[in-house]
């Protein structure tokens, strides 16, 4: 697994290389809780199910990142991880997030959102990878 997060002004850049697409996806996902939270102290006592469905497959990546930031905004819980149920790779895809109940001691950066700003996804000598820009 290979996270690297960037300077940015005014936002957090990450990128992250992978072998697999699922992979590709759970640490997307876990870059961008552990900009959100402390994860290492979260608890994985809650559970919510998730589905998203894009018309373009470069949405995805972006509109399952954007899922888990509403939930997190309107369920008030930090994510810890998550696990790939089911997808196609290209437009469809099934998770269950898992963490525990938002409270300021675990709390970390308020992310607002998800952005297509420099948003770039590869592939190149059996990795996957993609960038990433949160908007803080």
């Amino acid at each position: 697994m290979t996270i690297r997060f960037y300077d940015h002004t005014a936002d957090i850049k990450f990128r992250v290389t992978e072998t697999s697409f699922n992979t590709l996806l759970e640490n997307a996902s876990k870059a961008m809780f552990s900009v959100i939270a402390k994860t290492r102290t979260l608890k994985e006592d809650k559970q919510v199910k998730i589905k998203v469905k894009v018309k373009k497959n470069d949405e995805l990546i972006i509109r399952l990142l954007s899922e888990l930031l509403t939930l997190h905004q309107t369920k008030e819980l930090f994510f810890k991880r998550l696990k790939i149920i089911k997808t196609d790779k290209k437009t469809f895809v099934e998770a269950i997030a898992y963490g525990e109940k938002m409270t300021p001691q675990k709390g970390r950066i308020d992310v607002k959102a998800v952005t297509f700003h420099e948003f770039n996804f590869s592939k190149k000598d059996k990795k996957l990878s993609c960038t990433i820009i949160l908007d803080i």
